[in-house]
Formats: C-alpha cells, structure tokens, sequence
C-alpha cells in the first residue's frame, strides 16, 4: 500500500499529464485506433475485410481533412456508420433475392411488393433493419454537423490554420479546406 506522501505525489502528477501538447503528438496519438487497427477490430465483422474497412475510413479521412484529434474522431464515427449501412444494404439485398426467387409471378412492381409484404410477414425483424437504416443516417449526419459546428467555433475564436491531423500511412489528408485547419493559438 502507498503512504499518503506516495499518494499525493502520484495525484500531483496526475493532475500534470493532460496529454500529448506538441502537434505531431497530438496528431500521433489522435491516430492510435487506426494504427493499431482498433477501430477495425471493433467495425468489422470477422467474414469482412478489415482491409477495406480502413480504406473506407481513409476515403473519409481525405475527404473531410480532419484537422484535430475530435475531427478525427468524429470522421472515425462516420466511417463505422456508414460500414454498418453498407452491411444493412447488403443484408437486406440478399433478403430481399431470396424472397424474389421464391415469387412466381410476373410483374417486376407487383412482385417486389409482394416480396416486402413476404418478408415483414414471415420476418419481423425487417422493419427494424429500417429503423436501423435510419439511425445510421442519422449518426453520419449529427457527426457532420458536429464538425462544421466544431469549425465555426474555431473560425470566431481566432483559431489558426495549421494542417490537418495525418492518416495512419503517414500522408496529411488532402480535402475541400486546402489542408488547413483549425489550432488554438498559443
């Protein structure tokens, strides 16, 4: 057991480390998930490609060019929505083909209606895949907005451009802002 001498020390320091302060370990540890592949681990199933997983998420990361460690987080939280939608659609795909092959009828539109009223019937579950569908859209857009919200703030507090938070490969994402972003000044 620490005495209390040990313990006050140990809460002292404590109350010192509040992270990384230089930008590169910022921009280091803002990438630990991906590097380590965490956030993959965590996203894809095991029958999916935890390769095209972090591809997805490094078409994201280019496109939106996060510029701080919550940007990237928030881009991390985009990209496992829209993993997860990618895998609703496709569930729903294959539902909805095996449902088609077992309708004998003519008629493309009077078909896949009947092969929605099927599969609501003999699969309940189907109408949740819909609410999910919808809750996945929904976590894309409010990350979004969370980080066009997270940008007009810095833009009104004199925050100065510097450049955005790297990719695990190593390459600064390049996206619509020209690679800058937003840093408090010191």
């Amino acid at each position: 057991m620490k005495s209390l001498a040990q313990q006050a020390a140990s809460r002292a320091n404590g109350f010192l480390s509040r992270g990384p302060k230089t930008k590169e370990g910022k921009r280091r540890s803002s990438m630990n998930a991906l590097s380590h592949g965490l956030l993959a681990k965590a996203a894809a199933l095991k029958a999916e490609s935890r390769k095209d997983f972090q591809e997805l998420v490094r078409q994201y990361t280019q496109c939106i060019a996060p510029r701080d460690p919550v940007e990237q987080a928030t881009v991390e939280e985009i990209s496992a929505a829209a993993w997860r939608l990618h895998r609703l659609w496709a569930t729903e795909r294959d539902a909805i083909d095996l449902e088609l092959a077992a309708q004998s009828s003519s008629g493309d539109l009077g078909r896949l209606l009947r092969c929605y009223g099927s599969l609501v019937r003999k699969h309940p579950h189907f109408r949740l895949l819909q609410r999910y569908e919808t809750r996945l859209q929904n976590v894309i857009l409010r990350s979004l907005a969370c980080i066009q919200a997270l940008r007009q703030i810095g833009e009104k507090k004199g925050f100065e451009l510097t450049t955005p938070v790297e990719h695990a490969s190593g390459e600064a994402p390049s996206g619509p802002a020209g690679g800058a972003h937003c840093a408090p000044e010191p």
